[in-house]
């Protein structure tokens, strides 16, 4: 814990690299880009009263939830401040005397007029409840994407439904702000693994400055907005598993061999070597998987294209992939270049049962880095689908806003 040294000291905590990162990016941006959002759809007899009983037991068990960000006069960075009560923004709509089609403009309004947030003074995190019908809600859940990444929103649904059904509470968790601490002192320290896990992301700084130039792609503008758009595929699941337990590697490794391969072919590269980011959640320990918080980011991964068999190419692929997951948590996103080109896939649990109570994930994203281009692809069960998704300021090219 530390505090600002000011006339009126502030207990708190240091950021986390990624916070620190992304709060730095937050300076210069327009609007509120780097966001959390969910929407849950939830079937059955739900009690309202029960379910914002529920959400207030998660805020009280997980301090990201009641967190707020204070910057003092003269200090660069804020401060994590936890707050003492389980406070959260939670509002009602009623939609159920619509028929369907003006549920769905109503609904979507209510998404497209997300709240601002006060990081000073929060609460941060915000939801709404909208009822369809008697059995039929949707929860729309928001938070800024210095308290959340895609896992934290999977764990809330997840550990929201069991509260709500009364299930007893997992262990205790690991505390965001503990996190952050121990980030520090794995980039401070200087033994063995911390000199090879630095030494190994020092290495890819050259390759990564190289600029990769797409087809079309406009002189960015620096004030110009990020405003992502994205273009909806499915893809051969079936196919695709098939293939990867073959080649004894993970479907989501044969989706970014593939993704390597074609950016080499787009930007017309002679030079093999470049670099992609790729999406790491952050959690390789057991005590971080059900955590809530910033843990993701976004690690650059050294390409070599060149032509060869695909097969070849996959299992370099592969133990680039490895190794960069091997020193991830050595990674300080603060000395890397804003992402270009990138990378993540997701496996997403949809269904959560509290008895006769049952939520299904709708959709759900979080952003917390702006990119040029990026593929992103999503694992439900037995469904696989992928997102092209442009930076419609700085990419030529027609794509449907979401």
């Amino acid at each position: 814990m530390v505090d600002s040294g000011s006339n009126s000291p502030i207990e708190g905590f240091r950021l986390s690299p990624q916070q620190r990162s992304l709060w730095s990016l937050q300076q210069t941006a327009q609007g509120e880009p780097f966001r959390a959002f969910s929407a849950i759809r939830i079937d059955g007899d739900l009690s309202a009263a029960r379910l914002q009983e529920a959400v207030g037991e998660l805020v009280s068990r997980h301090e990201v939830l009641r967190t707020t960000f204070v910057r003092p006069p003269g200090i660069k960075s804020p401060f994590q401040v936890i707050g003492d009560e389980a406070q959260f923004s939670w509002s009602f709509v009623d939609l159920s005397g619509l028929v369907a089609g003006q549920q769905e403009n109503s609904i979507a309004e209510e998404i497209n007029a997300a709240q601002l947030f006060d990081l000073a003074h929060g609460p941060l995190l915000h939801l709404t409840l909208i009822k369809r019908a008697a059995d039929a809600h949707v929860l729309l859940v928001s938070l800024p994407a210095l308290c959340s990444d895609a896992t934290t929103l999977a764990n809330f649904t997840r550990e929201l439904c069991g509260v709500y059904a009364g299930h007893e509470a997992p262990t205790e968790p690991m505390q965001y702000a503990d996190f952050a601490e121990w980030q520090h002192e794995l980039l401070e320290a200087d033994d063995k693994d911390a000199q090879a896990g630095k030494s190994h992301w020092r290495n890819l700084r050259d390759v990564d400055a190289q600029v990769l130039s797409l087809p079309h792609e406009k002189r960015v503008v620096r004030s110009e907005l990020f405003e992502p758009t994205s273009i909806a595929v499915d893809l051969d699941a079936a196919g695709l598993e098939a293939f990867a337990r073959e080649q004894e590697t993970l479907v989501s490794t044969v989706l970014f061999a593939c993704w390597q391969a074609l950016v080499w072919r787009l930007t017309g590269e002679t030079e093999s070597e470049f670099v992609l980011y790729h999406l790491f959640a952050g959690r390789k320990s057991d005590e971080l998987v059900d955590g809530f918080g910033l843990y993701a980011n976004y690690l650059p991964v050294g390409c070599h294209c060149e032509d060869e068999s695909f097969d070849t190419h996959l299992r370099r692929v592969t133990d680039a992939v490895k190794e960069a997951d091997k020193w991830q948590e050595y990674f300080d996103p603060g000395t890397s270049k804003s992402i270009g080109i990138a990378f993540d896939f997701e496996d997403r649990d949809t269904k959560y049962n509290a008895g006769p109570i049952t939520f299904t994930v709708l959709d759900q994203y979080a952003c917390f880095s702006p990119f040029k281009l990026k593929l992103a692809c999503v694992r439900e069960g037995a469904a696989l689908s992928a997102r092209r998704t442009p930076r419609v300021s700085s990419i030529a090219t027609s794509s449907r806003r979401t």
